[in-house]
This record gives structure tokens, C-alpha cells and sequence, in this order.
């Protein structure tokens, strides 16, 4: 299990069984990193930027992306399937774009949205994902039930990141400010804002072992909640924030 902390140009800061083994940038000279997933070795990586180009590290094997289709939306998000041969894509306007053995189970193309698309979840079975929006509405396809949203709650700041429950019966959304809301089958466990960390969250990230979660800022502070290991934060000193992603093995 690990997880590692992503910088704007790729740089990757690995903790546990990641570790510091990811070299410098993966991207090119103006792009920002908008999303990313490990391989399930956790020897590879995709890194999704903003104008939809994925670039592969590792043993990622390059399967497509949004800009190779003419996507010209904001990319928002990058998750991958269970059996570590595909990838989806999501874009702001609740586009969903599907690569290698990704199966495809609606979108949001074409609807009114309040806000955007932020972030995305697939279920543990890989049979539906949930797509979440900045004001706190979660939209489920398939598989992925619906278990309630945040939309119209008025927030004190917008919803960054969605993760599931290892049941697939519930999930976890987290704000910019780093506060937790829970659905279904999902226990509160705290969450950053309750530790007064400094620094926005860049990413939830659930484990599939246990019932728990990890957050992770701009700052490069890592915290885990629930029965989920902490394995570090990048310290202080290092000179790569502000870090823009998160990602882990061993998750959903």
C-alpha cells in the first residue's frame, strides 16, 4: 500500500510501497497536472493535465486521451478500472471518456450543470462511477447508487474530491477547506479541517482493506483517517509546492 503527493509539472512523491523511485516532470512546458491513477503495481502511472493529455509513466500503457479526441473541455479528473487496463477521463462539463477496458455507463454530456465537474469515483466493482460537481451534487450511473448530495447546502467552500466506501454503498466528499461529508454506508472519521492544517485539499483517496481514508493538501500534508495507515507527508522544506494531486495503491 502507499500513496504519493503530485506536483503541477508531475513531479511524484511516493511514501510506503510507492516510494521515491518517479524521477522529475512527466509533463510538457505549459501544462498542469489535473488528475492521476497508479497501475496496479504501483510501478506506473497515468497523469492527466488539464487540456486532456495523458502522459504514462512506469508500466502505464498509453491508451488514449481526450485531447487525442478533439475533447476541448476542461479535464478534471483521471480513474482507473479495477483489472488495471483502462482509464476513465472526466471533464468538467460531466464528459466521460472511456480508454483500454473502461466500460462506458453514461454521462453527463449535454445537461445544465450549477457548477462543475471536479472529481470522480468508480464503484469497487467497476459496474458505475459517480461523478461530483463543485457545489456538492452527486450525480451516480449504474452500479454507482445514489446516496444523497450536498447540493444546495450551502458550503463554506466547494467540494474538491469524491471517494467510495469499499462496499460501494456510500461515499466520502471532501471541500477545498477540508471538511468531510458522508453518504450512505460512510462513517465520519475527521477529517483535515478538523486539525486546522494550513493549505487547500488536492485529494480523497479510500482504501479497499479498511474503513478509512486519506486526505492530502497543497501543502503536502498527509493525513489519514479511520483505520488507514499514515506513511508520511512531503516535508516543508522540499521546494515543490503547491502540489495539485493525490494518488494511492491499494485504494478504490
Amino acid at each position: 500500500m502507499g500513496y504519493a503527493l503530485i506536483a503541477e509539472r508531475g513531479e511524484v512523491f511516493g511514501f510506503g510501497s510507492l516510494g521515491d523511485q518517479w524521477g522529475d516532470t512527466a509533463l510538457a512546458a505549459g501544462q498542469r497536472v489535473a488528475g492521476m491513477a497508479f497501475t496496479r503495481t504501483g510501478r506506473g502511472c497515468w497523469l492527466l493535465s488539464g487540456d486532456g493529455m495523458v502522459a504514462c509513466r512506469g508500466d502505464a500503457p498509453h491508451l488514449g486521451s481526450p485531447r487525442d479526441l478533439g475533447v476541448a473541455v476542461l479535464s478534471v479528473a483521471l480513474v482507473a478500472t479495477p483489472d488495471g487496463l483502462g482509464y476513465y477521463v472526466a471533464t468538467a462539463d460531466g464528459g466521460v471518456y472511456t480508454f483500454g477496458s473502461a466500460g462506458f455507463h453514461g454521462s453527463l454530456n449535454g445537461q445544465a450543470l450549477n457548477q462543475p465537474i471536479v472529481d470522480m469515483a468508480l464503484t469497487p466493482r467497476g459496474d458505475g462511477y459517480w461523478l461530483a460537481a463543485a457545489d456538492g451534487g452527486v450525480f451516480g450511473f449504474d452500479g454507482a447508487f445514489y446516496r444523497g448530495s450536498a447540493g444546495g447546502a450551502n458550503l463554506a467552500s466547494p467540494v474538491e474530491a469524491i471517494a467510495a466506501t469499499p462496499s460501494g454503498d456510500g461515499y466520502w466528499l471532501a471541500t477545498r477547506q477540508g471538511q468531510i461529508l458522508t453518504f450512505g454506508d460512510a462513517p465520519d472519521f475527521g477529517c483535515l479541517a478538523d486539525l486546522g492544517v494550513a493549505g487547500s485539499l488536492v485529494g480523497l483517496r479510500s482504501s479497499r482493506q479498511v474503513v478509512g481514508y486519506w486526505m492530502a493538501n497543497t501543502a503536502g500534508v498527509v493525513r489519514a483517517f479511520g483505520d488507514t495507515y499514515f506513511l508520511g507527508s512531503v516535508p516543508p522544506a522540499t521546494l515543490a509546492p503547491p502540489f495539485v494531486a493525490f494518488g494511492a495503491v491499494g485504494t478504490v
